[in-house]
């Protein structure tokens, strides 16, 4: 077995825990945006956005909190994930019109 075939199976399962419990972090307040997309991807992805990762898996994405306010981490993460149908975090969830804001780009 080749070290990438021993690694995709572990990192699956690490993205996958982490996904799974971070939505309940981020509703107790614990430095996590949760997002819902509106297209599931095909695969699972990580990017970095603002100098924090980003891992998202099917429609769902978890994030730490940066610095930036979370309607212009929405627009951050629409742009590199897709349109997004929630955010939430610590402080609650965006609005129709700050969504529609974050899609616009």
């Amino acid at each position: 077995m080749t070290r990438l075939s021993l690694l995709l199976p572990l990192t699956a399962l690490a993205t996958g825990a982490l996904l799974a419990a971070s939505p309940a972090q981020a509703a107790r307040g614990e430095g996590h945006y949760s997002v819902t997309l509106e297209q599931a991807l095909e695969a699972p992805r990580q990017e970095i956005i603002k100098g924090k990762v980003w891992k998202c898996q099917g429609d769902r994405c978890i994030g730490q909190i940066s610095g930036s306010r979370a309607e212009l981490t929405c627009k951050r993460v629409a742009g590199e994930f897709g349109k997004v149908a929630r955010f939430a975090g610590p402080k609650g969830e965006l609005s129709a019109e700050e969504l529609a804001a974050c899609n616009a780009g």
